[in-house]
């Protein structure tokens, strides 16, 4: 699971990088907007200590999914950057989204020992993979 979530998140941010200088400014603020869901999610999953706990943090990835989902249409809708702008913003953006996802792959796993089995936050989570899986065929 962790894999798919690294894959999806990081074809997200390399199709959102990729790309016209008139849309930098649009391309940052996804980027951004990303970064916000990770923590987000990084949140949710640091928060969960027992299964009641994994419950209320289930509701709280849903809604983190609607907004990763989103972001993903949108991401969609832009025409790519210059290599320039590319690796402008990568280099801007990297660290963020760096620390974001080791947030998530070291609470990961430790919040689902935690939640005990929890059936809703189970579901969460593969709505979460499901979504950042759908990435694949982006960028070719």
């Amino acid at each position: 699971m962790q894999r798919s979530i690294t894959l999806g998140i990081g074809l997200i941010l390399a199709f959102a990088v990729v790309g016209c200088d008139a849309n930098y400014k649009k391309h940052e603020a996804l980027a951004k907007e990303l970064i916000a869901v990770c923590n987000d999610l990084g949140d949710a999953l640091e928060s969960i200590k027992d299964p009641a706990s994994a419950k209320v943090a289930a509701a709280k990835i849903d809604s983190i999914c609607d907004r990763f989902k989103d972001i993903r249409d949108r991401v969609e809708g832009l025409p790519k950057l210059s290599k320039s702008d590319n690796d402008k913003l990568e280099k801007n953006l990297k660290a963020d989204l760096d620390k974001a996802m080791s947030r998530i792959l070291t609470a990961g796993p430790q919040a689902r020992q935690k939640a005990g089995g929890n059936v809703e936050f189970e579901n969460s989570l593969r709505r979460f993979q499901s979504i950042a899986t759908s990435f694949g065929g982006l960028g070719k």
